[in-house]
């Protein structure tokens, strides 16, 4: 479905009247939808502060607070992605060292479905493994 354009000045002003938003400093809360984007800031987190029934904020948000929790949510999932990546580099060191222990140092053995415990339940999951692997470590 197609969206139409609004500019800055329209969206604010569809968030102050018909939303019932508060924007205490407008330039701020242009500047931040310049920055951010209307659906980043506005579509990721309206539904925490809009009250369902009447499809308007809450009384009382402001646009600040909104900025602040895209800013706190940003944080948080920096803050999981680097232990996210931490865990998926170990995974991937502790899979290649036990199936090179046991399968030898062919680069290519990984795919070899015969490397692999394989029944028709395990099929889907041994495929997106060596896929991923490919994609990895050959880019392939």
């Amino acid at each position: 479905m197609a969206k139409t354009f609004l500019t800055y000045q329209q969206q604010l002003h569809i968030l102050e009247h018909d939303k019932q938003l508060a924007i205490p400093d407008p330039d701020y809360a242009k500047k931040m939808l310049e920055e951010i984007s209307y659906y980043s800031l506005i579509g990721g987190y309206k539904s925490l502060f809009k009250h369902n029934a009447s499809n308007k904020y809450a009384h009382g948000v402001t646009f600040d607070e909104l900025v602040s929790f895209y800013y706190f949510d940003e944080e948080l999932r920096t803050l999981f992605l680097k232990y996210i990546l931490h865990v998926e580099r170990h995974m991937k060191s502790m899979f290649s060292y036990h199936f090179c222990e046991k399968y030898g140092e062919q680069q290519s053995h990984y795919l070899n479905v015969n490397c692999y415990n394989y029944n028709k339940k395990k099929t889907t999951a041994s495929s997106k493994i060596s896929s991923f692997f490919a994609k990895s470590y050959f880019g392939t």
